[in-house]
C-alpha cells in the first residue's frame, strides 16, 4: 500500500470501508480551527504534518440561495414570459432548481416573490398597455366585445399570467371601422388635452 497508495485510493473498486481504513493507517489525528476559512492542521502517523485552509462549506440558507444567474435570467423573461412559460423555457435548456428538479409555474412565482421581481402586469401597464376595461372605455364596447376583438385577432394583446388575462397595446387601428374612428378621436382628445395643460 506504501508504495501504490494513490491507484489503490483512485480505484472504484475500492471500496469506502477501506479507504477508511487506509486513512487511519497514515493519519494520526487532524485538528480543525474555524475562521474565515477551516484551517485543518492534519499529523501523520511517521511525524509529518500538512496544513490546508479551505473554504467554509456553506450553510443551509446560502445552499436554498437560487443561483443568481438564474435570478437574472428569470427576471428577464418576465418582460416576455408569463410564470408556466418560464418554468418551461429554463426547463427545456436544462437549468434546475437547487432540489435539482424541473421549475415549476408555482416555483417561479415564488421565486419573483422571494426576490421581489417586479411582476408581468405591472411591467406591461408602466409600458402603457390597457386593461380590457380601459379598452372598452375607449371604443365605447362591452368588455366582452374586447375579449372577442382579441380571439379575433383585431387586437393586439399581451397575456400577463397564466389564467388567461390579457392587456393590450393602444387600440387605433385594425378595429372596425366606427370603433376604430372613436378610438383614435379619444385619443386625439387625450393628446390635446395634454397639451394643453402643459402650455
Amino acid at each position: 500500500m506504501a508504495s501504490d497508495f494513490p491507484r489503490l485510493w483512485c480505484d472504484p473498486n475500492t471500496p469506502s470501508l477501506e479507504r477508511k481504513r487506509m486513512m487511519r493507517l497514515i493519519i494520526t489525528d487532524v485538528t480543525l480551527m474555524k475562521g474565515d476559512t477551516l484551517h485543518a492542521h492534519v499529523r501523520f502517523t511517521g511525524g509529518a504534518t500538512h496544513h490546508l485552509d479551505l473554504p467554509l462549506p456553506k450553510t443551509l440558507g446560502q445552499l436554498r440561495t437560487t443561483d443568481a444567474a438564474v435570478v437574472r435570467e428569470i427576471d428577464r423573461l418576465i418582460d416576455t414570459y408569463t410564470d408556466s412559460e418560464i418554468a418551461d423555457y429554463l426547463n427545456e435548456r436544462g437549468i434546475r432548481t437547487l432540489t435539482p428538479s424541473p421549475f415549476t409555474r408555482g416555483r417561479i412565482t415564488k421565486l419573483r416573490h422571494i426576490y421581489r421581481l417586479k411582476d408581468r402586469r405591472t411591467r406591461l401597464i408602466e409600458a402603457g398597455m390597457l386593461t380590457p376595461s380601459e379598452v372598452a372605455a375607449r371604443c365605447g364596447v362591452e368588455v366582452s366585445t374586447v375579449h372577442l376583438w382579441r380571439r379575433r385577432g383585431l387586437l393586439r394583446a399581451h397575456p400577463i399570467n397564466d389564467k388567461g388575462e390579457y392587456l393590450y397595446e393602444l387600440p387605433l387601428a385594425g378595429l372596425p371601422n366606427k370603433y376604430a374612428q372613436k378610438a383614435a378621436n379619444i385619443a386625439v382628445h387625450d393628446i390635446t388635452a395634454a397639451a394643453t395643460c402643459v402650455g
